[in-house]
């Protein structure tokens, strides 16, 4: 029997760490897209994103955020992703070795309100050297609070 969770997590993502990702050294743009994500959202709803991130001796060479991540909505790039905003950003200019677990909320407006999909990236600007990988991306829509990882409905972890 399929376990239910109060709060379920919407984006279809598995348990096990993606493959490492390693961007081209200087490269523009150097984008990861994982599978969008359907949410049938109202204005003022909470949306909660997570996701474990590791990176391997992971630096840019560029000024200002290098790794972050973005996505359009339905496909076009509008603003207003309230999976993606804000979630997570580094700017790391000397080789770093770390994981952690990042987690973000955001809001629902009138422009975001309604049935979307919502793209999830991870974009890379003047990498230089190293390499990076994600698991248990998670998100959840007016949750109390932020919840461990847990498969999404009808997977199993």
């Amino acid at each position: 029997m399929p376990v239910e969770f109060r709060y379920p997590n919407l984006a279809k993502r598995p348990a096990e760490w993606s493959s490492w990702v390693t961007p081209r050294v200087g490269e523009e743009n150097s984008t990861v897209v994982f599978p969008d994500i359907t949410l049938d959202l109202k204005e003022g709803d909470k949306v909660v994103s997570s996701v474990d991130v590791e990176l391997d001796g992971f630096w840019a060479t560029g000024d200002g955020i290098d790794f972050w991540t973005q996505g359009a909505v339905d496909g076009k790039w509008i603003g207003g992703n309230v999976v993606a905003a804000g979630l997570c950003s580094y700017d790391v200019t000397k080789p770093a070795s770390f994981v952690e677990t990042r987690c973000h909320t955001n809001t629902a407006n009138a422009n975001n309100a309604g049935s979307h999909e919502y793209m999830f990236s991870i974009r890379v600007d003047d990498a230089g050297g190293g390499r990076y990988r994600l698991r248990h991306l998670m998100v959840e829509v007016n949750p109390d609070e932020p919840h461990a990882w847990a498969p999404a409905e009808g997977e199993v972890s």
